[in-house]
């Protein structure tokens, strides 16, 4: 049963929060054998009505079915919230406001914005250990920092209200993921710009694809905001 809690093969929508660290691993192809292999009616059904060319075997129509059948799920069964976290977390990446949040979560299409915000805490819950292998691996730790400090004047001053100096900071801490602590700062690696084999640093197909979806996520964020 997809939507029994403690069966021995669980709906990959079932992701608990111990589990919140596996969204990154999510793949559309998993719902789809899913619901090939476990609710074959719903697939036809929904493939008929909606993505008819579905077995045309035309990539872009297996999101946008997911996400219809990972909403239907959540609607039967609340803890079936895998394609609600994902979108919780793309609102909250993109700034969306509360409204937002509460507009799509009664659709059934994310989650609130307080459990995005758990949903965070949880995937750096083990920052610390990840940034100390990092460190015993010889990678160079960079902190970085940003200020922000403003005055909030009162009208009228008493004495539980009165005029405040704000200071906050936000900081966080980058790796390079390509080490460059080897190169030679005082000239270029090809000193002739001709000779330099650029094949090697283009983008490929796949990632020319991925850039597409990226662009096409955040050009949509705005819009929900």
């Amino acid at each position: 049963m997809l939507c029994a809690r403690k069966s021995s093969e669980p709906s990959v929508l079932h992701v608990p929060s111990e589990r919140h660290k596996n969204l990154v691993e999510l793949r559309w192809n998993n719902i789809l054998t899913e619901m090939r292999e476990r609710a074959p009616d719903v697939l036809d059904f929904m493939a008929t009505v909606a993505i008819p060319k579905l077995k045309e075997n035309d990539g872009r129509q297996v999101m946008p079915l997911c996400t219809a059948y990972g909403i239907l799920m959540n609607v039967r069964c609340r803890e079936l919230s895998l394609v609600q976290k994902i979108n919780a977390v793309l609102l909250g990446v993109g700034g969306a406001t509360k409204r937002t949040f509460e507009r799509l979560n009664k659709s059934g299409i994310t989650q609130s914005r307080e459990s995005f915000r758990n949903i965070m805490d949880n995937l750096g819950s083990n920052l610390s250990s990840i940034i100390k292998a990092k460190v015993d691996s010889g990678q160079e730790l960079r902190v970085v920092f940003d200020n922000f400090d403003f005055r909030i004047l009162t009208n009228i001053i008493l004495c539980n209200h009165r005029n405040s100096d704000m200071h906050w900071i936000a900081q966080h801490v980058t790796f390079d993921r390509v080490p460059s602590s080897h190169l030679d700062d005082s000239k270029p690696s090809v000193p002739n710009i001709k000779d330099f084999d650029n094949i090697n640093y283009l983008v490929s197909k796949t990632e020319l694809d991925q850039q597409r979806d990226n662009i096409i996520i955040l050009s949509l964020l705005p819009m929900c905001s």
